[in-house]
């Protein structure tokens, strides 16, 4: 069964299905009345050479019969007429082809016989060929063989079976023996082949060892391991044979050294701590928080930058008067804006309520600031800050003045991509009676966004 299926010998024994040979058009495969498969021969086919000139079959060499304890087993030589299709074997219980009967068919040149314990039968072979034409029997005497009888009677039946070494009678050392549940211990065995379901060993020594499913163990220690596409050894792992990090003649896709450094070009990970690291040409897709400091030569996104500006000198009265130039350095390649959440420029006015007699008097007023933002000398955006004041006095106890001053907030305006300006921020007194006032000791501040970008 293994050499049909491949399992060990070589690879040209195995057996050929009817599946396979359907799909190599072999055969044709169809269901008869009681649902069994039955092959046939494919139409002719004049036009292909594989069918042209198809020999008659001749009759099977070196045919032989091996009974076991359930089966026998047929083999015969390989054969080497042309147009060969499959083999047939027939069986009779006694030696007369005649009364024969068909019992299977194969592709390659080994059979096994189902047939129990103590059975004896007689056995043919014969080749047929791609028309269908049956060759002659092996022999026309048929091949006797049977299986074992049934183990009960050629074994012992004892409750306790051992052989002890002659040599050292009084020291009742076993060399094979056989337990009450059914084990069989032996002391040392040489095994030229063995299929075993189960092992358990507390030592192998081996030059090779193959699983075909798996290996599972407590403790696996010295050598190297390879799983053809993983490979270990000396506290090194590769992973993934065709990537770009070299080890032991091949390339991984991860590697993992003995020093503890790992290299993977294909790493996905959620969830986690990094600590110590440095990242080169890293795109952060999603939000990112920052809990400590982050230093950086340049920025280039949403914030582009923010900075502080004092005004430029002192004035006051009417306007206009220029309270800050801002050079907007490091052209980039998309539109930027700039905001103006502070400006340093006030604007006020004052009011007096005085009068005669003992009745109270009320007065107010009002005064605009007009601000004035320009880009390279064209202006960019204006808009007015409005103040208003109210007094009251009595004129008993004589007159009172109110002053109110305003910080201006300054608006956006969008810096063209590719373009360094000069920006210019002036103040004047658009209306009233107010004032407009720069000096020294006042800041303001403007901050630089990629389009689209804002102040929370």
């Amino acid at each position: 069964m293994q050499i049909l299926t491949g399992q060990k010998g070589d690879r040209l024994d195995k057996a050929l299905t009817l599946r396979e040979a359907a799909s190599l058009g072999m055969v044709s495969l169809r269901r008869n009345s009681s649902g069994a498969v039955v092959p046939e021969l494919p139409p002719d086919k004049p036009t292909d050479p594989e069918w042209s000139g198809v020999q008659p079959p001749v009759a099977p060499t070196n045919v032989t019969a091996d009974g076991a304890f359930q089966t026998i087993t047929l083999t015969w030589d390989i054969p080497g007429y042309k147009g060969h299709s499959y083999a047939e074997v027939l069986r009779a219980e006694v030696d007369n082809p005649a009364i024969s009967v068909a019992i299977g068919t194969t592709l390659a040149n080994v059979y096994s016989d189902s047939v129990g314990k103590g059975f004896t039968a007689y056995y043919w072979v014969r080749f047929i060929n791609k028309n269908g034409l049956a060759g002659p029997l092996h022999s026309t005497a048929g091949l006797k063989a049977k299986t074992s009888p049934n183990v009960d009677e050629i074994i012992a039946s004892a409750t306790h079976f051992a052989i002890y070494n002659p040599a050292r009678p009084d020291q009742k050392e076993i060399i094979f023996g056989v337990t009450d549940d059914g084990r069989v211990a032996i002391k040392e065995a040489v095994i030229k082949a063995a299929t075993i379901q189960i092992l358990h060993s507390e030592k192998i020594t081996a030059d090779y060892i193959k699983a075909g499913v798996s290996i599972s163990a407590p403790l696996i220690t010295g050598g190297q391991f390879d799983m053809g596409n993983a490979f270990m050894a000396g506290g090194s792992a590769g992973f993934g044979k065709g990537g770009p990090y070299a080890a032991w003649g091949w390339g991984w896709y991860t590697m993992i050294y003995s020093d503890g450094s790992l290299f993977t070009n294909r790493l996905r990970a959620e969830g986690g701590y990094v600590k110590n690291m440095s990242l080169g040409n890293c795109t952060i897709e999603q939000d990112c928080v920052v809990k400590g400091t982050v230093y950086a030569d340049r920025i280039v996104g949403d914030v582009y930058v923010a900075r502080d500006y004092a005004c430029l000198h002192n004035g006051n009265g009417a306007g206009p008067i220029t309270v800050a130039q801002i050079k907007v350095n490091q052209a980039v390649g998309f539109n930027r804006t700039l905001t103006i959440p502070y400006l340093c420029g006030l604007v006020g006015c004052v009011v007096t309520a005085e009068g005669p007699g003992s009745g109270t008097l009320t007065r107010d007023n009002s005064t605009d600031m007009l601000v004035e933002i320009l880009m390279d000398g064209l202006v960019a955006k204006t808009f007015t800050v409005h103040v208003e004041v109210s007094a009251t006095s009595n004129p008993s106890s004589g007159p009172v003045t109110r002053t109110n001053e305003v910080g201006a907030y300054g608006g956006d305006i969008t810096v063209p991509a590719n373009r360094e300006p000069l920006v210019i921020v002036r103040i004047r007194r658009s209306s009233g009676n107010g004032w407009v006032r720069s000096d020294a000791s006042q800041n303001g501040r403007v901050v630089m966004f990629k389009q689209g970008g804002s102040l929370s």
